[in-house]
């Protein structure tokens, strides 16, 4: 190494996701414009895939919203709360908030709630498996619910 040169970190794979996924989200942005563009079609793809997850997560949501209006909350709300999980079918735990915090959805207070009761659907159907072996019901004695048990508690009948 020459002396006049300062030391660079030894590039590994961490150090290459970590600046790939600042690209991603915007935080630097490529020099080159071929790299420019690339990542432009990245955020894209990324983009377009969260919102497609959201619909599929959310179907009476998207009904009840209509096609446009669903598409625009799921763009703000993937915009503001990326994917943590690579495994979309998992994303959205989040969109109950966006929608509550939404003026413009003000007028629809039972929607936040609706997205909750769907949301625990998704956690449901993708939860673990109870513990195997037969259970007694004894006086005094209780187990932990289901994994994939959830409760909703609403102002509005959202499940009818």
């Amino acid at each position: 190494m020459r002396p006049d040169r300062p030391a660079v970190a030894a590039p590994t794979p961490a150090r290459f996701e970590a600046w790939v996924a600042g690209l991603l989200r915007g935080e630097a942005v490529p020099v080159a414009p071929a790299l420019r563009r690339a990542m432009a079609v990245h955020r894209n793809n990324a983009l377009a895939a969260a919102m497609a997850a959201l619909a599929d997560n959310f179907p009476v949501l998207r009904a009840m919203l209509g096609q446009d209006a669903f598409a625009a909350l799921a763009q703000r709300h993937a915009l503001a709360e990326p994917p943590a999980d690579p495994r979309l079918c998992l994303y959205g735990a989040g969109l109950p908030a966006t929608i509550a915090a939404a003026a413009e959805l003000a007028t629809f207070p039972y929607l936040a709630d609706l997205a909750q009761l769907e949301w625990l659907v998704v956690k449901a159907l993708f939860a673990a498996d109870p513990p195997a072996g037969a259970r007694r019901i004894s006086a005094g004695r209780s187990w932990p619910p289901a994994p994939a048990t959830g409760w909703l508690q609403s102002d509005w009948p959202v499940a009818s």
